[in-house]
């Protein structure tokens, strides 16, 4: 009795009220408490788990593996299960993919004994894994995944965490795959969702990463005034026990500034996002930040810092990254062009996003074409700029058209 009165309380003050010390103080002092092991080693894993979710990820990761690496007793399963989600989010958020990736794997053969009892536990480990394969670059399977969680949540109607969450990540893989439209359509209703049944699968946990997705879509598609609207409730609503989310709100404000035309301000919130990144430990967001700022005219501050990552860091995007930073602040037009071909290969968005977010026709030359539906991908890998990039050859600068109405005229451009 005492251990479960001791996880509500954590989970009320944690979730419900986002007063995360004082959950974390309750756990500990639990935890002391309980002389039965299988409950402790529950608390060591909640421990976990709101370690990995407010943003500690190595303190997390370190708490979780010790947990995993240690003999345990035979009804350890749901522990293990959740321990084992907690340590995949922790370690896609540091860009440990492969360690993120095994341990989703892992949960994935266990969830199904336990889902009617902890119904949230799935689709948090479908979260993980969704988290892994889009920061690893693997945008087509993060979209795949986002799907089956929306199918097994439609089936479900009387949870609505489901349903808000399947449909903010069905929103951003649609971003992140140039799907403008389909994206705040998700974002629409994740929103609407979020606010039809809190209680103990509180959905408003999720109202801040849902409303920088929709500033984000809505940029995008040049509806500013929304962007705007959208961009105010994710800051207004962050939220110490939803740190994990963090980044993708700092890389949304850079592009609802950019698609503005500020995109002098927006290089420098890029830096900002990236320094702060890897200040906080998640460091999968380190490459996307500095990628975004090799778009808006930065390559030449940001080519050393991507050329080590290169070497560093995993995911199969960061090399693009940082090829497409030395091209760039060379201004080396064949370089540039193989660029394209290798992001046309990764396979993200066609080159109809181009036309969708600027209004105009991708160029009818072969070359042209590449160029153009390279723009598409540099600007939806994994968090799509909205001013893409389409390289010139060594002469000048590569011009980069913005959006419709996103600036002065609708030709307005930044260097890239």
């Amino acid at each position: 009795m005492r251990a479960r009165l001791t996880m509500a309380r954590a989970f009320s003050l944690f979730w419900g009220l986002d007063r995360v010390e004082e959950a974390m103080e309750v756990l500990t002092e639990g935890g002391r408490a309980i002389t039965d092991r299988s409950w402790r080693e529950g608390i060591v894993s909640v421990r976990g788990r709101f370690l990995a979710h407010s943003g500690r990820y190595a303190v997390a990761l370190e708490l979780l593996d010790e947990l995993l690496g240690r003999p345990q007793p035979l009804n350890f399963e749901t522990t293990e299960t959740a321990a084992l989600m907690a340590k995949a989010l922790a370690a896609a958020s540091v860009g440990s993919l492969a360690e993120a990736a095994a341990a989703v794997k892992r949960a994935r053969r266990l969830v199904p004994r336990w889902h009617e009892e902890v119904p949230w536990l799935g689709e948090m480990i479908e979260l993980a894994g969704y988290l892994t394969q889009a920061l690893d670059g693997d945008l087509r399977g993060a979209a795949a995944t986002a799907a089956a969680l929306h199918a097994a949540a439609v089936e479900r109607t009387d949870y609505p965490f489901s349903l808000m969450l399947s449909c903010t990540l069905r929103g951003q893989a649609s971003r992140q795959l140039g799907q403008v439209q389909d994206a705040l359509r998700w974002l629409r209703e994740g929103r609407r969702q979020a606010g039809s049944g809190p209680g103990e699968d509180d959905s408003g946990a999720l109202t801040a990463l849902c409303a920088a997705e929709l500033a984000h879509a809505a940029a995008l598609a040049g509806d500013h005034d929304l962007a705007g609207r959208a961009l105010a409730e994710a800051q207004a609503s962050r939220r110490a026990s939803q740190a994990i989310f963090d980044p993708w709100i700092d890389i949304t404000a850079t592009w609802v500034g950019a698609t503005r035309g500020a995109t002098g301000q927006a290089a420098e919130q890029a830096l900002e996002c990236a320094r702060r990144a890897r200040e906080t430990g998640a460091l999968a967001y380190e490459p996307i930040a500095l990628h975004d700022a090799v778009r808006l005219g930065a390559a030449e501050r940001v080519v050393e810092q991507l050329g080590q990552l290169a070497v560093q860091a995993e995911g199969q995007l960061v090399d693009l990254y940082a090829a497409h930073a030395l091209a760039a602040a060379r201004q080396d037009g064949p370089s540039l062009d193989q660029v394209a071909a290798n992001f046309e290969a990764a396979g993200a968005s066609s080159a109809r996003y181009l036309e969708a977010c600027q209004g105009r026709r991708p160029p009818s030359s072969s070359r042209g074409t590449r160029r153009a539906r390279a723009a598409s991908r540099c600007s939806s890998l994994p968090v799509p700029a909205t001013v893409p990039v389409r390289p010139r050859l060594p002469s000048s600068s590569s011009a980069v058209p913005m959006p419709a109405g996103s600036g002065p005229s609708s030709t307005s451009a930044c260097k890239v």
